[in-house]
């Protein structure tokens, strides 16, 4: 059968026309699918499209974001913990007062001593924040091994904790405290009487070889005790040898003082070789292998103690 131009027209029609309910789902916004459309994009159109869309957020790493929280909280507990060491030593300085007398006890006696430089010097701002003798450990291992009573020697007098340590707990007589430092002797004389030192002979000398003058080698306000000794031509401080004292009786040597100590024992050589004495040196550089060597001659052992060596006369 023949189609007609109208039959055709409205075949055109029908083909052209949305399908039933189009015109519903282009009003929900529910359009015809066009995503599988063949027609071709164009590069320059591809771009466009590309840079219109927003970029994609990386991807979580869980490793980093743990790497960085850790630091936040090791900073963070940092802070916490100057900021919480600020105020407790705030705290301390209001607690001693103006006078900065710190009370000490040991044992059955009640210690006090000043410190003038507690705000500045390492070891004193130490004592106050642990109400404690500097090199406690050292000095209460001391005590277990030294011989009680008799002449004592302390050279580095500080301020003072060692000697009225000797003094009160170890019983000593009599003893010799050397001291060089023009800047800590008030203290140290104040801190010897409080605590009643007895039998006290006071050194402003610094204990070496021989008698002659010292210099000191770099000040520290941080360390003051730190402060070395050395024999100078031109020194405006006074050295001298412990045998020159010329003592009948030497019990105990303590050298606790930054510097060789070798000089120091070489001008007690007599004096040692008499009285073989009890010999405690502080740790510090070549000074055990130092004393080993100029000790064994005269007969003598050593032992190791928290903080110091101490040589002792074999029986």
């Amino acid at each position: 059968m023949a189609v007609t131009n109208a039959d055709q027209s409205a075949s055109e029609f029908t083909q052209d026309a949305p399908a039933e309910g189009g015109e519903a789902d282009a009003a929900k916004g529910e359009g015809p699918d066009t995503s599988a459309s063949d027609a071709p994009v164009s590069e320059a159109a591809a771009e466009a499209l590309n840079d219109s869309q927003p970029n994609a957020p990386p991807a979580f790493d869980a490793a980093e974001f743990l790497k960085n929280f850790d630091n936040h909280v090791r900073r963070a507990y940092s802070e916490l913990r100057s900021a919480v060491g600020s105020l407790t030593a705030a705290a301390n300085h209001l607690a001693i007062g103006p006078e900065r007398i710190l009370d000490l006890p040991f044992g059955d006696f009640p210690f006090r001593f000043r410190l003038p430089y507690v705000g500045t010097d390492r070891v004193m701002n130490l004592m106050l924040l642990t109400r404690d003798f500097p090199k406690a450990a050292n000095l209460s291992s001391l005590a277990i091994r030294v011989p009680k009573g008799g002449v004592f020697v302390d050279a580095g007098g500080f301020v003072g904790t060692s000697a009225a340590f000797f003094s009160q707990i170890l019983g000593a007589d009599e003893i010799h405290v050397f001291e060089p430092q023009r800047i800590i002797l008030p203290a140290l004389e104040e801190n010897l009487a409080m605590n009643g030192v007895k039998g006290l002979h006071l050194h402003q000398a610094a204990l070496i070889d021989e008698a002659g003058p010292v210099a000191p080698g770099t000040f520290r306000a941080k360390e003051i005790g730190s402060t070395p000794f050395l024999k100078h031509k031109d020194g405006t401080y006074r050295g001298m040898a412990l045998d020159d004292l010329g003592l009948d009786q030497i019990n105990f040597i303590h050298l606790d003082f930054h510097g060789p100590k070798i000089f120091a024992l070489q001008g007690a050589a007599k004096s040692i070789d008499k009285f073989r004495p009890f010999i405690a040196i502080d740790l510090e550089g070549r000074d055990l292998e130092e004393a080993k060597k100029f000790l064994e001659p005269y007969g003598y052992d050593v032992a190791g103690l928290p903080g110091c060596f101490l040589f002792y006369p074999r029986a």
